[in-house]
Protein backbone atom coordinates (compact mmCIF):
# COMPACT_ATOMS: atom_id res chain seq x y z
CA UNK A 1 0.00 0.00 0.00
CA UNK A 2 1.49 3.36 -1.01
CA UNK A 3 1.52 6.63 0.97
CA UNK A 4 -1.31 8.12 -1.10
CA UNK A 5 -3.57 5.15 -0.28
CA UNK A 6 -2.61 5.36 3.41
CA UNK A 7 -3.48 9.06 3.57
CA UNK A 8 -6.86 8.40 1.93
CA UNK A 9 -7.57 5.61 4.36
CA UNK A 10 -6.86 7.96 7.26
CA UNK A 11 -10.01 9.74 6.07
CA UNK A 12 -11.93 6.50 6.68
CA UNK A 13 -13.26 5.69 10.11
CA UNK A 14 -12.28 2.33 11.64
CA UNK A 15 -15.67 0.77 10.86
CA UNK A 16 -15.45 1.98 7.29
CA UNK A 17 -11.97 0.48 6.99
CA UNK A 18 -13.28 -2.86 8.30
CA UNK A 19 -16.23 -2.62 5.89
CA UNK A 20 -13.83 -1.83 3.07
CA UNK A 21 -11.88 -5.04 3.66
CA UNK A 22 -15.06 -7.10 3.63
CA UNK A 23 -16.49 -5.33 0.58
CA UNK A 24 -13.24 -5.87 -1.33
CA UNK A 25 -13.56 -9.57 -0.50
CA UNK A 26 -17.06 -9.61 -2.03
CA UNK A 27 -19.11 -9.82 1.17
CA UNK A 28 -22.71 -8.57 0.87
CA UNK A 29 -23.79 -5.33 2.54
CA UNK A 30 -26.04 -6.98 5.12
CA UNK A 31 -23.22 -9.28 6.27
CA UNK A 32 -20.74 -6.40 6.29
CA UNK A 33 -23.12 -4.40 8.45
CA UNK A 34 -23.56 -7.30 10.87
CA UNK A 35 -19.82 -7.91 11.20
CA UNK A 36 -18.88 -4.24 11.51
CA UNK A 37 -21.76 -3.29 13.81
CA UNK A 38 -23.56 -0.73 11.65
CA UNK A 39 -26.78 -0.71 9.67
CA UNK A 40 -27.01 -2.06 6.15
CA UNK A 41 -28.08 1.43 5.09
CA UNK A 42 -24.79 2.84 6.41
CA UNK A 43 -22.79 0.36 4.34
CA UNK A 44 -24.95 1.13 1.33
CA UNK A 45 -24.43 4.88 1.83
CA UNK A 46 -20.65 4.38 2.06
CA UNK A 47 -20.66 2.31 -1.14
CA UNK A 48 -22.80 4.76 -3.10
CA UNK A 49 -22.20 8.24 -1.66
CA UNK A 50 -18.86 8.37 0.19
CA UNK A 51 -16.31 9.32 -2.49
CA UNK A 52 -13.31 8.28 -0.36
CA UNK A 53 -14.85 4.87 0.38
CA UNK A 54 -15.83 4.37 -3.27
CA UNK A 55 -12.41 5.39 -4.60
CA UNK A 56 -10.50 3.33 -2.03
CA UNK A 57 -12.66 0.25 -2.67
CA UNK A 58 -12.07 0.54 -6.41
CA UNK A 59 -8.32 0.92 -5.85
CA UNK A 60 -8.30 -2.17 -3.63
CA UNK A 61 -10.19 -4.16 -6.22
CA UNK A 62 -7.81 -3.07 -8.96
CA UNK A 63 -4.80 -3.95 -6.80
CA UNK A 64 -6.30 -7.38 -6.05
CA UNK A 65 -7.01 -7.90 -9.77
CA UNK A 66 -3.45 -6.92 -10.70
CA UNK A 67 -2.09 -9.33 -8.08
CA UNK A 68 -4.26 -12.17 -9.37
CA UNK A 69 -3.29 -11.45 -12.98
CA UNK A 70 0.39 -11.58 -12.00
CA UNK A 71 -0.17 -14.93 -10.28
CA UNK A 72 -2.06 -16.23 -13.32
CA UNK A 73 0.74 -15.10 -15.60
CA UNK A 74 3.24 -17.03 -13.45
CA UNK A 75 1.06 -20.15 -13.65
CA UNK A 76 0.79 -20.03 -17.43
CA UNK A 77 4.37 -21.20 -17.84
CA UNK A 78 3.69 -24.14 -15.51
CA UNK A 79 0.46 -24.99 -17.32
CA UNK A 80 2.20 -24.94 -20.69
CA UNK A 81 4.92 -27.23 -19.33
CA UNK A 82 2.25 -29.71 -18.17
CA UNK A 83 0.49 -29.64 -21.53
CA UNK A 84 3.78 -30.06 -23.37
CA UNK A 85 4.64 -33.00 -21.13
CA UNK A 86 1.30 -34.61 -21.88
CA UNK A 87 1.71 -34.09 -25.61
CA UNK A 88 5.15 -35.69 -25.50
CA UNK A 89 4.06 -38.46 -23.13
CA UNK A 90 3.00 -42.04 -23.77
CA UNK A 91 -0.62 -41.85 -22.56
CA UNK A 92 -2.82 -41.57 -25.65
CA UNK A 93 -5.77 -40.20 -23.70
CA UNK A 94 -3.57 -37.56 -22.03
CA UNK A 95 -2.14 -36.61 -25.41
CA UNK A 96 -5.60 -36.26 -26.91
CA UNK A 97 -6.86 -34.10 -24.03
CA UNK A 98 -3.77 -31.89 -24.14
CA UNK A 99 -4.04 -31.51 -27.90
CA UNK A 100 -7.71 -30.54 -27.64
CA UNK A 101 -6.89 -28.00 -24.93
CA UNK A 102 -4.24 -26.41 -27.15
CA UNK A 103 -6.63 -26.32 -30.11
CA UNK A 104 -9.39 -24.74 -28.04
CA UNK A 105 -7.10 -22.04 -26.71
CA UNK A 106 -5.68 -21.35 -30.17
CA UNK A 107 -9.11 -20.99 -31.74
CA UNK A 108 -8.14 -23.37 -34.54
CA UNK A 109 -10.88 -25.86 -33.76
CA UNK A 110 -13.23 -23.52 -35.66
CA UNK A 111 -11.41 -24.38 -38.89
CA UNK A 112 -12.34 -28.03 -38.69
CA UNK A 113 -14.94 -29.42 -41.05
CA UNK A 114 -18.33 -28.64 -39.54
CA UNK A 115 -20.15 -31.69 -38.24
CA UNK A 116 -23.30 -32.86 -39.95
CA UNK A 117 -26.47 -31.53 -38.32
CA UNK A 118 -27.92 -33.74 -35.60
CA UNK A 119 -31.38 -35.21 -35.87
CA UNK A 120 -33.92 -34.01 -33.32
CA UNK A 121 -33.53 -37.25 -31.35
CA UNK A 122 -29.72 -36.98 -31.41
CA UNK A 123 -29.86 -33.33 -30.29
CA UNK A 124 -32.19 -34.22 -27.43
CA UNK A 125 -29.96 -37.14 -26.40
CA UNK A 126 -26.88 -34.88 -26.46
CA UNK A 127 -28.66 -32.25 -24.36
CA UNK A 128 -29.76 -34.86 -21.81
CA UNK A 129 -26.21 -36.23 -21.63
CA UNK A 130 -24.78 -32.75 -21.07
CA UNK A 131 -27.30 -32.00 -18.33
CA UNK A 132 -26.67 -35.32 -16.61
CA UNK A 133 -22.92 -34.72 -16.83
CA UNK A 134 -23.27 -31.27 -15.24
CA UNK A 135 -25.45 -32.69 -12.46
CA UNK A 136 -22.95 -35.49 -11.83
CA UNK A 137 -20.09 -32.97 -11.62
CA UNK A 138 -22.06 -30.78 -9.21
CA UNK A 139 -22.58 -33.84 -7.03
CA UNK A 140 -18.85 -34.51 -7.06
CA UNK A 141 -18.66 -37.33 -9.58
CA UNK A 142 -15.85 -37.16 -12.10
CA UNK A 143 -17.05 -37.97 -15.60
CA UNK A 144 -13.82 -38.70 -17.54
Amino acid sequence: MNDKQKSKEKDLRPKQEAALELAAAGVRDAEIARQVGVTRQSVNRWRNQDSTFIRTLEERRLAMRDEQMARLSDLLDLAMDVIEGELRGEDARGKRQAALAVLKVSGLQGYAKPPKPLSKAEAEQELISEILGEIAEELGFRMD
